[in-house]
């Protein structure tokens, strides 16, 4: 018999960012030294690993490993002229043009780079919306409104309908400005329960309130260490009724955090992150 870490989604836009902004939030002292030790060796693995992978790209003139990490979405954009001149002859009609189209969305471009990219017909939404292209931007904000009303029942569904039409990357990162950040946090309200199905039943029940989160840490840089899978943990694989006033303080601290950063008052009613347990597995 072994135990396996459970692998929190097979997803890969719910990895959880970590962070370097100091917030004050009240809690243990002893425990937020703890998770910013735990942040800053992550964050080292991810500077070298970047490091490794931008070698690589400009070795290979790969493009798909500058979006293998949903860390390196808001890494890019200081090596834009070298990523740019060896991806931009090939954005079109190309083996790999697509993400291709996809990394120079993220970076800074030259106008007449913006003018190719949004007169080429197959250019995807989020880069059209990325560089200005105001119909792209509301189809994406219509999208996402509408999914925010949708019954989604597993993640298959959520799949299906927020991260296959990358939404949280068009609104967080190619737009970016504070009305999509805005909209998009709009989400985190949701009291919206959906099955697990990657593993055996009885499956998990997850909050979408969860997986948004996610991607707000995900892709937006400077979030406090309470955004943080480190301290997260305790409030995980949690029983029916087993979360206390130390939840419901941790949803006013992140609503007092998005007030002050951005603007917006939430009310966050999330009953729980994930419900159920990690799995034992026989072999």
């Amino acid at each position: 018999m072994g135990t396996y870490k459970r692998k929190i989604r097979i997803l890969l836009y719910t990895v959880f960012v970590c962070a370097t902004f100091d917030y004050c939030f009240g809690q243990d002292s002893i425990e937020f030294t703890h998770v910013n030790q735990l942040i800053a060796t992550r964050d080292s693995a991810v500077n070298a690993r970047f490091t490794e992978d931008m070698d690589y790209f400009l070795k290979s003139g790969r493009a798909s490993i500058l979006l293998s990490n949903s860390d390196y979405y808001r890494r890019l954009r200081p090596y834009s002229k070298e990523i740019r001149d060896r991806l931009f002859p090939c954005y079109k009609k190309c083996k790999g043009s697509e993400k291709n189209r996809r990394v120079l969305g993220l970076l800074d471009l030259p106008q007449y780079m913006k003018d190719s990219l949004l007169n080429y017909k197959y250019t995807e939404l989020e880069v059209r919306a990325g560089l200005g292209d105001t119909i792209a931007q509301q189809a994406i904000i219509k999208t996402y409104r509408n999914f925010l009303t949708l019954d989604i029942k597993t993640d298959k569904d959520l799949n299906e309908e927020l991260y296959r039409k990358k939404l949280p990357q068009a609104l967080l990162v190619y737009m970016g400005s504070e009305e999509a950040i805005k909209i998009f946090l709009e989400g985190l309200n949701s009291t919206d329960i959906f099955e697990d199905t990657y593993d055996q039943e009885p499956y998990n029940k997850i909050s979408l309130f969860y997986y948004l989160l996610g991607s707000y840490s995900a892709f937006i840089a400077d979030t406090p260490s309470i955004m943080s899978q480190f301290y997260l943990q305790k409030f995980l694989y949690t029983e029916e009724g087993g979360l206390g006033e130390d939840y419901q303080e941790w949803l006013r601290e992140l609503e007092r955090y998005f007030e002050d950063r951005h603007g917006i008052k939430l009310n966050i009613k999330a009953p729980f992150l994930i419900q159920g347990y990690e799995y034992i597995i026989e072999h």
